[in-house]
């Protein structure tokens, strides 16, 4: 797996080592790097939140989470 941040500096260093535009660079990465294997990598925090005490209430909040 290559993560998207790695995969667009790849393809950049490609473009300017071959000379060519950015686009014909991608085409040719993907070819040695089929798309199915570039996957983003989580950004830690996930999200923001103003409550303090989410991580407290965590199982209290998710109750009833998934069920019918």
């Amino acid at each position: 797996m290559v993560d998207v941040e790695g995969y667009e500096s790849l393809v950049e260093e490609l473009a300017l080592l071959r000379d060519v535009h950015r686009g014909l660079a991608d085409v040719e990465a993907g070819r040695v790097i089929p798309h199915d294997e570039v996957r983003a990598l989580p950004r830690i925090p996930l999200f923001r939140s103003a409550d303090p005490t989410l991580a407290e209430r965590v199982d209290e909040l998710l109750d009833g989470f998934g069920e019918r």
